[in-house]
């Protein structure tokens, strides 16, 4: 007898790429491509989804997306217009390791967006802040959030002033701090006293000097800092900080 139609191709399809390929090495490549090619099953409309990562990029968004897949660890909401950060909306990703929001404008960072037991390590939020009168409440909602796994922020490009005072309080994990081009026109003493903090980015902001004791938490003397425009200090006194970068106007 003979097969004919879409199962005939099926067969014939499947008996070629067998005798071409071992079996074990097609698998792998059908796994390989299930990896690459976006997914569309429950991905959010103008959101890229794949197998463990989530982009809803320029798109004009003003709120995150609720339906996003539970298992992903990676999710991209930049250059979009996003305001509010609400509660819960991170609720349903418990494997969420890396979010970057980059490039939105908000306003609002709910204490309560993350859930309780939430795996974050690094965090994007860099040029999102435009306002100097919502800066500092969305970042004691952010700080008050249970981010205790958080080891990168980037917080660079942004208008600031002064870093938030219970980053050393909030963050015990951090090991990596950008406020790069950030109005930073000071930095109150145990500002930045994480214990676990590496890597201090403090370049192109406005500051003209720092308080002795800050300057001592960062293991510098007084007018370390002062020297030139842009030094990248290599900290060994201190094992926490092992890399600032700083300049001035002076």
């Amino acid at each position: 007898f003979h097969i004919r139609g879409r199962k005939a191709e099926r067969i014939g399809l499947r008996s070629v790429l067998t005798r071409v390929l071992p079996l074990p090495l097609l698998l792998l490549l059908l796994l390989l491509l299930l990896a690459v090619v976006p997914s569309c099953h429950g991905c959010p409309d103008k959101c890229l989804c794949f197998s463990q990562t989530v982009k809803c990029q320029n798109q004009d968004l003003d709120a995150i997306p609720h339906s996003l897949p539970s298992h992903i660890k990676s999710l991209f909401v930049t250059g979009n217009n996003i305001p509010p950060v609400d509660a819960k909306v991170f609720d349903n990703l418990p494997n969420l390791v890396r979010l970057d929001l980059s490039n939105n404008r908000i306003q609002n960072f709910s204490e309560r967006a993350f859930p309780h037991n939430n795996t974050l390590r690094v965090l994007n939020l860099s040029r999102s802040f435009h306002n100097y009168f919502f800066t500092d409440g969305v970042l004691n909602g952010l700080l008050s959030g249970n981010l205790i796994q958080l080891t990168v922020l980037d917080l660079s490009s942004n208008d600031i002033l002064f870093p938030p005072e219970n980053v050393s309080a909030s963050l015990l994990r951090l090991v990596s701090l950008n406020l790069q081009n950030s109005s930073i026109i000071s930095i109150l003493n145990g500002t930045l006293k994480a214990p676990s903090l590496q890597d201090l980015d403090l370049r192109d902001n406005s500051l003209r000097n720092l308080p002795a004791t800050t300057l001592a938490e960062l293991g510098l003397k007084p007018g370390d800092h002062m020297e030139g425009y842009h030094y990248r200090y290599e900290i060994n006194s201190d094992p926490r900080l092992a890399n600032l970068s700083i300049n001035s106007d002076a």
